[in-house]
């Protein structure tokens, strides 16, 4: 991912060209996190580029908070934890913690894959099929913690996850937003059938779960 421009390098002539500049600057560095780039780097761009957009406006006295963030994060890299950076205990009442961004980004690419194999014209049960022994073969769990067999997951697991991202169609969740995100970045369902021409359909199916693959790995790295 490259760094985020300067916005003095940039000819803002109008209000307009300023929000476009932040709106494009945003959606650059979003894309590159969705597609696996590393999570801390780039959200160090993005809140230097928003930075970058209340500087233009001289509006100095509002980065305050998004600057302290930033420093947080770069402090991090150079081995200092800011002290609301530090976990905060979690008490017995309060239920299961929410899923890691980097976790979600894994499932729904899980779901995404699934219904790309659909659009080749596989079953659902075989497309859950496959997606499930990808899954196991790079060691992704139902639970974050623990290695007992009861975790691994099965085709239930991924109907379950398919139905959650069915059941928000409005994005209210982290994981609707994410697999829309990674549906736009990917190939559509005319682009697969038209792929399916070209090359057949057992390649395209290859590349697909090949695709789902390397995607985990790296997730699973990033996460650990």
């Amino acid at each position: 991912m490259n760094e985020p421009r300067p916005p003095d390098d940039v000819d803002f002539r109008s209000v307009e060209n300023v929000v476009v500049f932040l709106l494009e600057e945003l959606r650059r560095i979003t894309l590159a996190r969705a597609a696996g780039e590393d999570a801390r780097r780039c959200q160090v761009a993005w809140l230097t580029a928003f930075l970058g957009f209340l500087r233009v406006f001289n509006a100095s006295d509002l980065t305050f908070l998004p600057g302290e963030l930033v420093d947080a994060l770069v402090g991090l890299e150079e081995g200092r934890v800011s002290s609301f950076m530090r976990a905060r205990k979690r008490r017995r009442d309060e239920g299961p913690a929410r899923a890691s961004t980097i976790r979600v980004l894994g499932i729904a690419r899980v779901v995404l894959t699934v219904h790309r194999l659909r659009a080749t014209g596989m079953g659902t049960d075989e497309a859950r099929r496959q997606a499930t022994k990808v899954c196991c073969d790079v060691g992704l769990k139902r639970s974050r913690s623990g290695k007992r067999p009861g975790l691994d997951i099965d085709e239930r697991t991924l109907r379950g996850w398919e139905e959650a991202v069915a059941a928000d169609p409005g994005g209210r969740t982290e994981l609707r937003r994410v697999f829309d995100l990674q549906a736009r970045l990917g190939p559509t369902r005319d682009d697969i059938k038209q792929n399916v021409k070209r090359g057949g359909v057992e390649s395209v199916r290859k590349n697909l779960l090949k695709g789902l693959h390397d995607a985990l790995i790296k997730l699973h790295a990033a996460e650990h």
